[in-house]
């Protein structure tokens, strides 16, 4: 295994199981609490409702795929687009000065700023990249794709 390997499964397994953890915790949270908190950073009703009810779901069927390395890159592609619409909706908070003082879109138990928070995604972006680009050579993809071919043969 060389480094690249190492570094894009590395990066597949953590934002798999950050993705998964915070799917979980919304799960758990009152659905109330999170349209409440999207509607706070500026969200309007009619799209704070479905998110709240559907985005955490697909965070841990997601976050559960990409562990398992099933559709490697869409998986990325889609948390990085989640996330990139994130970081629109707390930067148009923060510069608005909405008064929320704690929030955690990747686990609602902790408490952060927005700052802390932008940061946070900031992180999650960069650690996707190798796991678009190098992180599907371990993988149940990689797997079942050489198990077809040796069965053909």
């Amino acid at each position: 295994m060389n480094l690249k390997d190492f570094s894009g499964s590395a990066a597949r397994l953590i934002t798999g199981s950050a993705f998964l953890i915070a799917g979980i915790e919304k799960v758990l949270v009152s659905h109330d609490i999170l349209i409440w908190i999207l509607k706070g950073l500026g969200l309007p009703t009619f799209a704070a409702f479905p998110a709240a009810w559907i985005f955490p779901f697909c965070q841990i069927f997601f976050g559960l795929f990409l562990i398992c390395g099933l559709y490697t890159r869409v998986c990325v592609l889609f948390f990085s687009a989640t996330v990139a619409l994130e970081e629109i909706i707390l930067l148009q908070a923060w510069l608005r000065m909405v008064p929320v003082a704690e929030l955690d879109f990747y686990g609602i138990f902790l408490s952060h700023s927005i700052i802390w928070q932008i940061f946070q995604n900031v992180m999650l972006i960069l650690i996707l990249y190798p796991a678009f680009f190098y992180g599907s050579r371990y993988t149940l993809d990689n797997l079942i794709k050489s198990t077809l071919t040796e069965n053909k043969k």
